[in-house]
C-alpha cells in the first residue's frame, strides 16, 4: 500500500480517537460556556491529541533521519505552535460547517450529526496541513 494512503488511514484512526475526546469535552464544556467557545476549546484538545499521535506515529516514516535529528534538537513548543497554527483552516471550516448544520437542518447543538459532519470535513483539510508542517516544513520554521 502506498505510504501516503497508509498514513492517511492512520491519520483517520487517530482523528477518530481525537473526535471522541473532542466530542466528550464539548458536551461537558457546553454546560458552562456557549456552544461556539465550547467547540473551539474541544477542538484545541483534539488538536493536541492528534499532534502528539501524528508526530510520533502517522508521519514518523516520512521524516528523514537528518530532519528527525534536527527536529529533536529544536523546541517541541515551536513545532507544536506551527502545528496548532496549521489547524486554523480546519478549525474555521469545522466551526462554520457545524454552525451551518445546526441552523440549516434545525438540529440541536447536542446532536452528533453536525459534530460528525464538521469533523469529517475538517479531517481532510487537517491532513494536508499536518503533512506540510510535520513533514514538508522548511527548516527555517524550526
Amino acid at each position: 500500500m502506498n505510504d501516503h494512503i497508509k498514513s492517511f488511514f492512520i491519520f483517520i484512526a487517530i482523528g477518530f480517537l481525537a473526535i471522541l475526546f473532542d466530542y466528550s469535552t464539548f458536551l461537558i464544556i457546553k454546560k458552562y460556556l456557549n456552544i461556539y467557545l465550547s467547540k473551539f476549546i474541544s477542538f484545541i484538545i483534539g488538536t493536541t491529541i492528534t499532534y502528539i499521535l501524528n508526530k510520533n506515529i502517522t508521519f514518523k516514516n516520512f521524516i528523514s533521519n537528518s530532519k528527525r535529528e534536527y527536529k529533536a534538537k529544536s523546541s517541541n513548543n515551536i513545532i507544536y505552535f506551527y502545528y496548532l497554527i496549521s489547524r486554523i483552516p480546519g478549525m474555521v471550516a469545522n466551526i462554520i460547517i457545524y454552525s451551518i448544520c445546526i441552523r440549516a437542518f434545525l438540529l440541536s447543538d447536542s446532536n452528533i450529526i453536525p459534530f460528525a459532519v464538521s469533523s469529517i470535513f475538517s479531517t481532510f483539510i487537517n491532513y494536508v496541513f499536518a503533512y506540510l508542517v510535520l513533514v514538508k516544513n522548511p527548516k527555517r520554521l524550526y
